[in-house]
């Protein structure tokens, strides 16, 4: 799987204390999104929940609140009393709505005045033949375009903060993916899953470039993906190039697989948003084979290091959410 350093046994114990930091988790309201949300709030970091539902958002934050009052049930008074009380927030996000992700940015805005992390973690994993409200292919429209705008609309927070990180979620899946263009820059393959999960690994190395470029130092962006992790995404996921019955039966199979926890599987996105020795361009999966275990920096497929597709991509995008995302 290109696996470089590994981090053996890291399991997020290591995080300092991210008191005053304030973190973005799309789709935290549940599997991987949620135990990131919850451990980024076990460290004391300001947590705002963006979920498609309010009422999971709510029940999320009722679980996660109650998780770190529990923790702290074991520090002594002085030790509880030097702490300020958990902040987890709720607010609806849509990722499939370019007009929710517009009311969300606002929203964030009423409340907050930079951002430290940013973890572009919501998906929809395996559809076929549905489109979003603004008419895009759905996984392609949710797992990209809608990160792509919500980044672009929080941008001038990320850059207050004095050390940011956008953390982009991938998936297995993009390796077996490819993604071409036409003379006009438009898509010239069907979008998928696979598809949108290779355009969140070439929009993290795009966004990477640009920073560089334009000398912004205190924002790196990086990506982490969960593996074969218990999320209700991955088992139809995984298979998304092979023909659909042959898809049924490896479901099937991949259902007798010793899938990791959420928790486990959270720990590659944990060790991207927070670790110190993190660089931008960087992604991070589970260290064995790339599909179980504790972090490790990966070497994501060769195509998604192509920088004139990840161009017309970052062109494509601004097109397609009407909006200029300049640095």
């Amino acid at each position: 799987m290109g696996a470089s350093s590994s981090h053996d046994a890291w399991d997020g114990s290591q995080i300092s204390s991210l008191s005053g930091k304030v973190a973005v988790v799309t789709g935290g309201n549940s599997g991987v999104g949620f135990e990131a949300a919850k451990k980024l709030a076990e460290r004391n970091a300001i947590v705002v929940l963006a979920c498609r539902s309010e009422e999971r958002g709510r029940e999320a934050q009722q679980s996660i609140l109650q998780h770190v009052r529990q923790q702290r049930s074991a520090l002594s008074v002085s030790e509880r009393e030097a702490l300020a009380p958990p902040q987890v927030e709720v607010m609806r996000l849509d990722v499939g709505s370019l007009a929710s992700v517009a009311a969300f940015a606002t929203q964030f805005r009423e409340s907050f005045n930079r951002l430290d992390l940013l973890i572009n973690n919501a998906g929809v994993g395996v559809v076929y033949n549905q489109v979003t409200e603004d008419g895009f292919e759905a996984s392609f429209g949710i797992n990209h375009l809608g990160h792509f705008y919500l980044t672009k609309l929080l941008f001038d927070l990320l850059e207050k903060a004095p050390s940011a990180r956008v953390v982009n979620v991938s998936s297995l899946a993009h390796r077996r993916a490819t993604i071409r263009f036409d003379e006009q820059g438009q898509l010239s393959v069907k979008t998928g899953y696979g598809v949108s999960k290779l355009a969140n690994l070439l929009f993290t190395y795009e966004l990477e470039r640009r920073l560089r470029a334009n000398g912004i130092r205190n924002v790196i962006s990086v990506a982490s993906h969960p593996g074969i992790s218990n999320t209700g995404i991955f088992a139809k996921s995984i298979y998304v190039s092979a023909p659909k019955i042959l898809q049924w039966i490896l479901v099937k199979l991949t259902a007798l697989l010793p899938l990791q926890s959420a928790e486990m599987g959270a720990l590659p996105t944990l060790y991207a948003a927070t670790a110190e020795n993190v660089q931008g361009m960087e992604y991070y999966g589970p260290a064995r084979l790339g599909r179980w275990g504790y972090p490790v920096r990966e070497i994501s497929s060769t195509e998604s290091y192509n920088e004139d597709k990840a161009k017309k991509l970052w062109a494509l995008s601004e097109q397609l959410t009407k909006c200029k995302f300049e640095l």
